[in-house]
C-alpha cells in the first residue's frame, strides 16, 4: 500500500506559552503524529521555535535586533528544541531527524534533489523529519520571519498529499465568521486580515493564507487549524473533517521539474513579450522565441529563471533561459539557434500569487 505524506507546520505562536516552549501542547501534537504514523502516513514537521527556545535558555525577555545575536540565539535554541522533540518521540520509540534549510536549497536543482532524497530516506527508515529554516547562518530567513512559505515548499518537495498549518486561531475569519473553504485567494481575503503584534513571532494569518494558496497551486490540500483543538491532526488527516479550520482544495497538479521552476527557482530578470508571443505561450503551449521579445530586464545567465511578462506588465509565468541577458539584449528579434525558453522549461501562471513580487 502506498503511503500518504502529510506536512504539519507548527508556529511559534502555537508552541509558545509565557515566553517558553509549551511542552504539554507539543506532547499532544507528538502523540497525534504517532497516531498518523500508525495509519500508514509519513509525517514531516516544519517547526518554528528555535529563537523562542534560545531566549528561554538565556532568560531573555526581549528579541534583540542585531542579526548576529539572533543567529546566536537560534543556534542555542535549535539544540534545545530538538532535545524536546527527541524526548517526546522517544516515549513512543520513535526517532526524529533534524533538517535545516535555506531558500538556496530550493533554488539550486542539485541541492533540491539531494534534500528530497534525504527526506525519502528518512521516511524509509521510519524517522520523523523536523524541518526549520537555518536561522544560524541565513540573514534572509530571519528577516522573513516565519515558516509558512517554507512548509508549502517542503510539502511540494516531498509530494505531500496534505499540509496542516497549525495556528493560534480556528482558521481564517472574514470579520464575521470563520471561512470553512477558500477556492482561490483574492483581495477580499487579504483586506479582512488583521495583523496582531506578538513579541516572539513575525508571521500571521496573511502568511498562512499565502502559503495555503501556494500549496493548493502545487496540488496539495491545505488546512489552517487551531493547534490546540483536541485531536485536530487525526480529525483532518484521517477523518477528513470539514467542520473545523479553513480548507484550501488542491488546484491541479504540476510536474516535479516545473514545480521547482515555478516556486523554488529565484527569477533573476524579466522578459517582456508582445501580444503574439503572449498568445502563443498561454493558449498554444508554445516556446518563447526571440522574435516575440520586446524588452529584456535584469542580469542573468543561461539556465537562470526569469519572469515572462506581458506588455501590460502582467506576469505570464517564468522559465529557464537558454541565453545570457547581454546576448539577448543585443539580439532581440533576431533568429537564434535555440528557443529563448523551451516550453518544457516554462511554467505559465494561471493563478494569483500574492506572495510573489511583481518584476521591476
Amino acid at each position: 500500500m502506498k503511503k500518504r505524506r502529510v506536512v504539519v507546520k507548527i508556529g511559534s505562536s502555537v508552541m509558545t506559552s509565557k515566553g517558553c516552549i509549551d511542552e504539554r501542547l507539543l506532547e499532544s501534537i507528538v502523540r497525534q503524529i504517532i497516531q498518523l504514523c500508525k495509519k500508514n502516513i509519513d509525517v514531516c514537521i516544519v517547526s518554528s521555535g528555535a529563537i523562542v527556545a534560545g531566549m528561554s535558555k538565556l532568560k531573555l525577555s526581549k528579541v534583540p535586533t542585531q542579526i548576529n545575536k539572533l543567529q546566536a540565539i537560534a543556534s542555542i535554541g535549535q539544540t534545545s528544541l530538538m532535545d524536546i522533540y527527541n524526548k517526546h518521540f522517544k516515549k513512543y520509540k520513535k526517532i526524529c531527524g533534524q533538517i535545516l534549510l535555506t531558500w538556496d536549497d530550493f533554488h539550486h536543482r542539485e541541492r533540491y534533489n539531494n534534500a528530497k532524497n534525504t527526506f525519502f530516506t528518512l521516511f524509509d527508515q521510519g524517522v520523523i523529519p523536523v524541518v526549520n529554516e537555518n536561522d544560524t547562518v541565513s540573514i534572509e530567513e530571519i528577516k522573513f520571519g516565519d515558516n509558512d512559505k517554507l512548509s508549502a515548499l517542503v510539502a511540494g518537495l516531498i509530494d505531500a498529499e496534505m499540509l496542516l498549518l497549525l495556528s493560534n486561531v480556528e482558521g481564517f475569519n472574514d470579520g464575521q465568521k470563520v471561512v470553512r473553504e477558500i477556492t482561490r485567494l483574492d483581495e477580499c481575503h487579504l483586506k479582512a486580515v488583521r495583523k496582531k503584534g506578538c513579541v516572539h513571532t513575525k508571521g500571521g494569518m496573511l502568511s498562512k493564507l499565502e502559503a495555503a494558496d501556494l500549496a493548493a497551486t502545487l496540488g496539495i490540500k491545505t488546512v489552517i487549524i487551531h493547534g490546540q483543538t483536541k485531536d485536530v491532526l487525526t480529525k483532518i488527516a484521517v477523518d477528513n473533517n470539514s467542520d473545523i479550520g479553513t480548507h484550501f482544495e488542491p488546484r491541479g497538479k504540476i510536474s516535479g521539474k516545473k514545480k521547482w521552476i515555478a516556486f523554488s527557482k529565484k527569477p533573476k530578470g524579466s522578459i517582456i513579450v508582445d501580444s503574439g508571443a503572449e498568445k502563443a505561450l498561454t493558449e498554444k503551449n508554445g516556446s518563447l522565441l526571440s522574435k516575440g521579445i520586446k524588452e529584456v530586464k535584469g542580469d542573468f545567465v543561461r539556465s537562470d529563471a526569469v519572469y515572462v511578462v506581458s506588455e501590460n506588465k502582467i506576469i505570464l509565468g517564468q522559465g529557464l533561459v537558454n541565453y545570457d541577458s547581454d546576448y539577448l539584449k543585443k539580439n532581440i528579434g533576431e533568429k537564434l539557434p535555440q528557443e529563448v525558453i523551451h516550453r518544457d522549461h516554462l511554467v505559465i501562471t494561471e493563478w494569483l500569487e500574492f506572495w510573489k513580487k511583481q518584476p521591476e
